[in-house]
């Protein structure tokens, strides 16, 4: 019996292990498939505002936090994606259509920045209606 409940908790540890990817490589499928850079870009879009002088300290104080999301990113990924999918849409990322989406996508979520705010504050609105 005992023969029988390891061989089962290894299978089940192998099984899981096998299941999650490797987090090297979804570190690397996060930043070319444009998932981690909205977060960098925001960082980027508020440095500007700040004046000159505080920007260097401003860069500081959010490399932790974006580092933070960037970290609890890659160990949600490692966890739901197979290595093999890691692999097969770092790919095409890494491609010329990949590529392609990843630059357009961008543009209409920049596009995209100030209808989201408005649907938000609509959104509010219907919520707190049925909320009192």
């Amino acid at each position: 019996m005992k023969k029988y409940l390891l061989f089962f908790a290894l299978m089940v540890t192998s099984y899981h292990a096998a299941a999650q990817a490797n987090k090297e490589d979804v570190r690397v499928l996060l930043e070319v498939s444009g998932i981690i850079n909205p977060y960098q870009n925001i960082v980027n879009q508020i440095e500007e505002q700040i004046s000159e002088d505080k920007r260097a300290a401003f860069k500081k104080d959010m490399q932790g936090l974006l580092t933070r999301v960037r970290n609890k990113q890659i160990d949600d990924y490692s966890k739901v994606l197979t290595q093999d999918e890691v692999v097969r849409l770092t790919e095409f990322f890494k491609s010329s259509l990949g590529a392609s989406f990843v630059k357009k996508k961008a543009q209409i979520d920049l596009n995209n920045m100030e209808q989201d705010e408005a649907i938000n504050l609509e959104l509010q609105g219907i919520i707190m209606k049925y909320m009192m």
